[in-house]
């Protein structure tokens, strides 16, 4: 829901599609094809796989930009950064920091001064599921615990307590 449409992944020929709550309305938007949606920048975009997938596929975030009070965090394969206002001398937005939480990851949460990541880890022998915490303002990581099993594609969620809960 944002303004008066509610935005929902198209799934076939539109890849989203905006709903207007006052006309009744229905179009297509565009921004991207996935079932993930997320504002960026002011419009509705979706990432992700699409939204009928297989339950082979991974369920992993490739690709994603979501807006904090600091600047856009941009999530691409397994690198999260903070994109703020710096820019290179050719004009092209710069990171302020980057930072590779785990080797996939499932679910990003943004904070007011930080956010939590869920995800998994992979070695030559063991395969871990994590959830951290980062501090917004350098990257740092401020906590991180194991969890019992992979954490679903965006299944991350904060409360007005600034509870994490995660689903599996």
């Amino acid at each position: 829901l944002r303004g008066r449409s509610v935005y929902l992944s198209g799934g076939g020929q539109a890849p989203l599609l905006a709903f207007d709550r006052k006309t009744g309305s229905v179009s297509s938007v565009g921004g991207g094809r996935g079932k993930d949606l997320f504002v960026f920048r002011n419009q509705v975009r979706a990432t992700g796989y699409p939204l009928y997938w297989r339950q082979e596929d991974l369920h992993h975030i490739e690709n994603a930009s979501l807006q904090s009070d600091r600047g856009y965090l941009t999530i691409i394969q397994s690198k999260v950064a903070l994109v703020g206002d710096k820019k290179n001398d050719k004009g092209q937005p710069i990171a302020e920091w980057a930072i590779t939480p785990c080797d996939d990851i499932s679910a990003l949460a943004v904070a007011r001064d930080g956010f939590v990541v869920a995800g998994t880890r992979r070695n030559a022998n063991t395969v871990s599921h994590v959830l951290q915490a980062y501090n917004l303002s350098d990257g740092k990581l401020v906590w991180k615990q194991t969890i019992p099993a992979a954490p679903v594609s965006w299944g991350i969620a904060l409360d007005a307590q600034q509870r994490v809960v995660v689903s599996t």
